[in-house]
């Protein structure tokens, strides 16, 4: 794990922290470089094949429907012990899209995701168990705005070539356990607590 005092400046979640910064180009390469030395595999997103949808079920009305357009990611597979399998991905919250057109701006502000202070989610991986049945157990540490939260995830993956790899998986989490929803929009009668996140992802491998 990255340590809170990481002169890169992003925040594990096993350290005192302080909300999500950017996992930009430098902390990738970082863990790619720590990561050589042991001869693993480094995969990374095909963008333009991949996907993170969620759902948040309404009472009355139109289920919410959106995605998130922009992020990015890199997994790194230990294929001698499997002890140090990684994957660490960023999701660019200005980024996201809804059926709920009008609403928009508000989920960028601060009675949702405050993207000014808060403009990245971030997933980093605590455990990675890849089985012999093509799918994968992991605990992932979400982390949104101030709050963090571990979220169990199961993988499942699909070899299309040598080199290409597809990963479809789904988890959920409470709005309220990280503040998505203040003042009136805390409620959860109406616009539910669950949200459901469907992950849908190319993986090329590094040649």
């Amino acid at each position: 794990m990255i340590s809170a005092t990481d002169p890169l400046g992003f925040c594990s979640a096993e350290s005192r922290w302080k909300g999500p910064r950017r996992v930009n180009e430098k902390v990738l390469l970082f863990l790619v470089v720590s990561f050589q030395a042991h001869a693993q595999e480094q995969w990374y997103l095909n963008k333009a094949n991949s996907s993170i949808i969620f759902k948040i079920n309404v009472l009355f009305g139109e289920d919410v429907k959106g995605e998130f357009t922009k992020f990015d990611g890199l997994i790194v597979i230990d294929n001698e012990t499997g002890k140090d399998n990684k994957a660490i991905f960023q999701i660019y919250i200005d980024s996201i899209s809804t059926n709920y057109e009008d609403y928009a701006e508000l989920l960028k502000s601060l009675v949702f995701f405050d993207v000014q202070r808060h403009p990245l989610a971030v997933l980093d991986t605590k455990r990675f168990v890849i089985n012999q049945n093509n799918t994968a157990e992991v605990v992932a540490s979400l982390m949104i705005k101030e709050s963090q939260q571990d979220v169990p995830i199961t993988f499942t993956f699909k070899q299309q070539d040598d080199n290409t790899v597809s990963a479809n998986g789904m988890f959920t989490f409470r709005r309220s356990d990280f503040k998505l929803g203040i003042g009136r929009w805390s409620r959860t009668l109406i616009l539910k607590d669950k949200v459901i996140v469907e992950i849908k992802l190319t993986l090329k491998k590094e040649l």
